[in-house]
């Protein structure tokens, strides 16, 4: 039986290793080590071009209340937005280097 109608139709509980195994989750971590890793990702998301993360954000939650067409012309538009920011300015500077950008939030 197809994993998504086993889980759909009879509500099977699967565990972390086989929602990870499938695509469900990008990663697992013990119970005991949650809280660091949970700061962990925060602090990477922090540290990263959190204009473009709100409007990726944005994206995603407009992206399921409409058609294909609106949601690529939002894209386009977010991508407009974004290209003006100095965080993008700051990564298109860098990016032949491979050194990491140093994002502001800008």
């Amino acid at each position: 039986m197809p994993r998504a109608k086993r889980m759909l139709m009879r509500a099977e509980r699967i565990d972390a290793a086989t929602a990870r195994e499938w695509g469900l989750a990008a990663e697992t971590v013990a119970t005991a080590d949650l809280p660091v890793r949970a700061r962990a990702v925060a602090r990477e998301f922090a540290n990263d071009a959190t204009v473009a993360l709100g409007e990726i954000k944005g994206l995603i939650a407009e992206g399921l209340r409409q058609d294909i067409h609106s949601s690529f012309e939002a894209e386009a538009k977010a991508v407009g937005r974004t290209a003006r920011t100095k965080d993008n300015l700051a990564a298109v500077r860098v990016f032949a280097s491979g050194d990491k950008p140093q994002f502001r939030g800008e």
